[in-house]
């Protein structure tokens, strides 16, 4: 998988107070369904260089899970980095590390993507507060392995993740 060394958002978001979470990215103009939004980018790190650098890091260090033992670590704070966790997002995961709109999102509204569907640390946990009628309380490393949220995204999930979730239907 080519990683972009940064990561790419669409002019049509920018970053505003959320009422979710701090600051968020927010539609300024319509954005139809499927067109793409955001596209991952960074470094690519194994779990331990990861744990490594979360634990010497004096701030927020951005990540997501690609596969086991591979991370993508976004540089610094990027304006993709403000993406706010929803469980009912209008963005999901498209192959190569693209979010496209799950749905239309209309004109100042957040943009927000489901956590569950780019970790599988099994130590990672949050509590949610995205006020979605489907909000799960809490978002963890091991959402990806819930049958409900399987169904909802289908094949949009890191890749990794889709795999772990056919070899555990392979072994279940």
């Amino acid at each position: 998988m080519l990683v972009p060394p940064r990561p790419w958002l669409s002019p049509a978001i920018e970053v505003r107070a959320s009422p979710i979470e701090g600051r968020g990215l927010f539609a300024r103009e319509p954005v139809p369904a499927g067109a793409r939004v955001a596209r991952f980018g960074g470094r690519l790190v194994g779990d331990a260089e990861l744990r490594a650098l979360i634990e010497r890091s004096p701030t927020y260090v951005d990540t997501l899970s690609l596969d086991t033992d591979l991370n993508l670590v976004m540089p610094g704070r990027t304006d993709n980095g403000y993406g706010n966790h929803s469980c009912d997002p209008n963005l999901w995961e498209e192959p190569e590390l693209w979010l496209v709109a799950r749905r239309p999102i209309a004109a100042d509204e957040e943009v927000t993507l489901d956590y569950g569907t780019i970790t599988d640390d099994a130590a990672f946990s949050m509590p949610c507060c995205c006020g979605s009628p489907l909000c799960r309380g809490a978002v963890t490393g091991t959402d990806w392995a819930l049958p409900e949220l399987q169904q909802r995204y289908g094949r949009h999930w890191i890749p990794g993740l889709l795999r772990k979730q056919h070899a555990d239907d392979a072994h279940g």
